[in-house]
């Protein structure tokens, strides 16, 4: 199931795991997150896996940076890169957040990312279920 907003794009994958495209340009920011937060609330009543699909290009707030991933519901979250730029905010990230201990992994999606995104996730979200 497919959601959309002005700034994103939710896919629901399955029961447990959902997938983030952020469009290209876009700078998200505190409402930004806001509504992501609204939509994962609505969809979700346990715990799920995050699926940040990179495809486009976008920027991210500091005050979102700090907020993004915060979701006690989030049991792991799997980033799938496409170029040299948005590999290397996924590590600015996951530096950023290492204090928080966020289950996060990067994908390349040069080489089968999503599937091994999603296969990593499966297993993340049946640990969080245990």
């Amino acid at each position: 199931m497919l959601i959309q907003f002005d700034s994103f794009n939710i896919n629901i994958v399955d029961e447990d795991i959902a997938e983030l495209i952020v469009n290209d340009g876009v700078k998200v920011t505190i409402e930004t997150f806001e509504e992501l937060e609204s939509c994962f609330n609505k969809q979700f009543n346990a715990t799920f896996g995050l699926l940040v699909n990179r495809i486009n290009n976008y920027d991210i707030s500091f005050a979102a940076k700090s907020l993004l991933g915060s979701n006690e519901n989030i049991s792991a979250i799997a980033v799938v890169t496409y170029n040299k730029r948005s590999s290397n905010k996924t590590k600015e990230f996951m530096e950023f957040r290492k204090a928080d201990k966020l289950i996060m992994k990067e994908f390349s999606g040069f080489l089968h990312g999503r599937s091994q995104a999603l296969d990593w996730l499966k297993v993340q979200c049946t640990k969080s279920h245990s």
